[in-house]
């Protein structure tokens, strides 16, 4: 609120429906809107006489993704096995949208939205990077990899939760709620352990999150976002796998 009161006279305004419409917007013009009593008359027409709005559904707006990947890979022998190092890794350098477009009106500016949750549009998060390194050492009939997986963290754009009432047993306000609001990192570790005991039969072993990492807090109904990570923590499995 400033010195004049400006803000809280507006608020008011728009909460009573005494704010007056603006009928040189184009989407008025376009007559998307319909006003009680027919035609809108600029500083008369109040917005008590919204009526309804025309919308549309269709294709959103255009957007532009640039990036590369790169895969790596190299084998040697080591000791009585062979080892072979490997990396996968997604580096995306733009996730842009154009401005969205109704009627000749820009109703939503561009925007960039790399590192962003994009809770609100269409489109995953969109992490900077994405990928994974591992090793995995063969030894006649036995196998072992280790693999180490990362994504980025991404920011979401609808900010902090501005919450009411006080600290219990003080009078300090609780403030800003930033639950999932900052952008953490998400990686894991898996260990898997493979062993042919005959061409026909064989056993396999795994543990996943071996560091038992929860996905980064999100403002979803899940509490995190599936598309970065998931809530299973470490597990252990176990696995036979018989061909007759």
């Amino acid at each position: 609120m400033d010195g004049d009161g400006n803000v809280t006279e507006l608020l008011t305004d728009l909460n009573t429906g005494a704010a007056y419409a603006d009928c040189a917007h184009p989407l008025v013009a376009a007559g998307r809107v319909t006003i009680n009593g027919g035609s809108c008359v600029q500083g008369v027409t109040q917005a008590s006489a919204l009526n309804s709005t025309l919308t549309d559904f269709g294709n959103g707006p255009g957007q532009h993704i640039a990036g590369y990947d790169v895969q790596m890979s190299y084998e040697l022998p080591l000791g009585p096995g062979d080892l072979t190092l490997g990396m996968s890794a997604t580096f995306v350098q733009a996730d842009e949208n154009t401005e969205s477009i109704l009627d000749g009106f820009a109703i939503k500016p561009a925007d960039d939205r790399l590192g962003f949750l994009n809770f609100a549009v269409v489109g995953d998060a969109s992490s900077e990077i994405r990928g994974n390194v591992s090793a995995n050492y063969n030894m006649d009939v036995h196998n072992f990899r280790l693999a180490v997986n990362y994504v980025s963290g991404v920011e979401d754009e609808r900010g902090p939760i501005q919450q009411d009432g006080y600290i219990p047993g003080t009078t300090t306000p609780v403030g800003l709620n930033y639950y999932g609001t900052e952008a953490k990192d998400w990686m894991t570790i898996d260990f898997t352990y493979l062993f042919n005991v005959t061409e026909d039969l064989r056993l396999t072993a795994s543990v996943n999150n071996i560091l038992d990492k929860d996905p980064p807090f999100s403002r979803q109904e899940l509490g995190y976002d599936p598309r970065m990570g998931n809530p299973l923590g470490r597990t252990i499995e176990i696995g036979v796998k018989k061909v007759f």
